[in-house]
């Protein structure tokens, strides 16, 4: 019996699956589908702009990646934990995020630069695990020592060791991005929060006011405009949708 239920409740998970993908893809994609790609001479200063382009520090400087001392502009960590027993073992958990940023220049090849304010981006990047540890692994001196700043700890209260995983996202110089974001352009130089900014230089950001996040990606423009992945998770979730009737009409049928 035992089988027959498993054999019946594969295709539902990797129908589930198809559906997660699905969305996941389309929550990525998002941002990087609502415009196109432009030089930053061409770029408007009043609107929504996507532009292509090799990350540069700016005058702000970079900030370090915890755990890993890495020099980045932008960072994501996000700290998670997988519960020790049988039940629910593989089901991870978070219980610490956390971002650092700084300006950046993007230089598309064009002569000009823009600056790019990363503040409450959105990242469709690489995940990396920067460190681990678990009953039978000892946390790295950097990442007890980054436990510890946070008020945590890669022991228990009985002092078994907890099974964390931390895993981040990060923009380095010389990563090449698309990013959008709303535009605008810098009045005259004396304006300007940045000294070495030139006259009218184009700032992406993020419009919280319109809530349009500032996107960030690694991805080419051909994966960016892929569309296979969403196709499959609406297949998916309409097979899942005429799976769920029909069994709700052969139920209504057997009790007519």
């Amino acid at each position: 019996m035992g089988f027959v239920h498993f054999v019946v409740m594969l295709p539902l998970v990797f129908t589930l699956l198809l559906i997660r993908v699905g969305f996941d893809a389309r929550k990525n994609r998002k941002p990087f589908r609502r415009t196109k790609t432009q030089s930053i001479q061409d770029a408007a200063g009043d609107g929504l702009v996507m532009i292509h382009g090799t990350v540069c520090p700016s005058e702000e400087g970079l900030v370090d990646l915890p755990i890993l001392g890495r020099p980045v502009v932008w960072y994501s960590l996000t700290l998670l934990e997988r519960p020790n027993g049988f039940f629910g073992s593989n089901i991870e958990q978070q219980i610490l995020k956390e971002s650092g940023h700084r300006a950046f220049l993007l230089d598309d090849g064009s002569g000009e630069c823009a600056i790019v304010e990363p503040g409450g981006a959105v990242a469709w990047l690489e995940k990396h695990t920067a460190a681990t540890c678990g009953q039978d692994t000892y946390a790295t001196r950097e990442f007890e020592s980054y436990l510890a700043s946070r008020h945590l700890t890669s022991r228990d209260a009985t002092g078994h060791g907890r099974i964390l995983r931390c895993e981040v996202q990060y923009v380095e110089p010389g990563d090449v991005l698309h990013v959008v974001g709303t535009s605008r352009r810098l009045g005259q130089r004396n304006e300007s929060p940045y000294r070495s900014a030139k006259s009218s230089q184009i700032v992406l950001s993020q419009n919280s006011q319109q809530n349009e996040p500032l996107g960030m990606t690694t991805r080419s423009a051909k994966e960016i405009r892929q569309t296979r992945h969403i196709i499959l998770g609406y297949l998916a979730l309409a097979y899942l949708v005429a799976v769920i009737v029909g069994v709700l009409i052969d139920e209504i049928r057997k009790h007519l």
